[in-house]
């Protein structure tokens, strides 16, 4: 991972220049954009980055079933849901079978590995409310993601977030 860093313009054992709190503070942001805007961007975003994982049939648990992200600390919550081979962002009045929350700064922290999924959901930092079967599937998909499959831009940003965010963190490290 250090080798992301570096060619991201941080050097490996320097900390990069930005905080949970400016993650937040950056979602919540995104957040005031319209609705049908945040709909069609994330919708496109999703739908590029899963493809392999939507042709090899990776989120069929989500077909015709209604999930939610909340990331707490950014007042955000994204619905999703699995149509026709495509990731759908629900609107805001959809009504979800399971919600996922979580901060954004631990969301990060599991997305780029440095703490273990399974220690920040015992912990309570991460939690599954409502359908627990659809919960834990799609908890289990997102285990299996791997930090190099995803497109540059999005895996830079992430590796330099987590490793600011990593250092200020101990509790559900991912050894």
């Amino acid at each position: 991972m250090a080798s992301g860093l570096h060619h991201a313009g941080i050097p490996p054992n320097q900390p990069a220049p930005w905080s949970a709190t400016a993650l937040a503070a950056g979602l919540a942001l995104a957040a005031a954009a319209p609705d049908w805007v945040k709909q069609r961007v994330l919708t496109r975003i999703l739908n590029c980055v899963f493809r392999e994982a939507l042709a090899s049939g990776d989120l069929d648990f989500l077909a015709g079933r209604r999930l939610g992200i909340r990331i707490e600390d950014a007042g955000i919550l994204w619905g999703f849901t699995h149509t026709a081979r495509k990731l759908v962002v629900l609107g805001r009045q959809a009504a979800l079978e399971v919600t996922i929350r979580g901060t954004a700064a631990d969301f990060l922290l599991m997305a780029s590995r440095r703490a273990d999924p399974d220690a920040l959901f015992f912990q309570r930092r991460i939690v599954i409310e409502g359908d627990v079967e659809l919960g834990i599937a799609a908890k289990n998909f997102m285990d299996t993601l791997e930090l190099d499959e995803l497109p540059w831009v999005l895996r830079t940003p992430l590796l330099v977030l987590s490793r600011t965010l990593a250092a200020g963190e101990s509790p559900a490290r991912a050894d």
